[in-house]
């Protein structure tokens, strides 16, 4: 039995994909300071630390796709 065949993905501009990047670490980092999940203080500060500047890198990556001109987040093409 063959796996399926998938659609292509759409091919995304350098700043679409840096943004889904920075968006996928920021979430990563909020899931490592999540207070469900127990553990020690030290590593939920060492998320929070890098969630500050995983902001900044998805700041940046937005600001970017500003500038190009890019206005509009397609969430079904980015969510592919």
């Amino acid at each position: 039995m063959e796996p399926p065949e998938f659609p292509p993905l759409p091919a995304l501009t350098r700043a679409e994909g840096e943004f889904v990047d920075c968006y996928l670490a920021v979430l990563d980092q909020v899931g490592r300071i999540n207070p469900a999940h127990g553990g020690d203080t030290y590593s939920a500060l060492r998320a929070a630390q890098a969630l500050a500047s995983g902001a900044a890198a998805l700041r940046d990556a937005l600001a970017l796709m500003h500038e190009r001109g890019e206005s509009r987040l397609h969430a079904a093409t980015l969510g592919r």
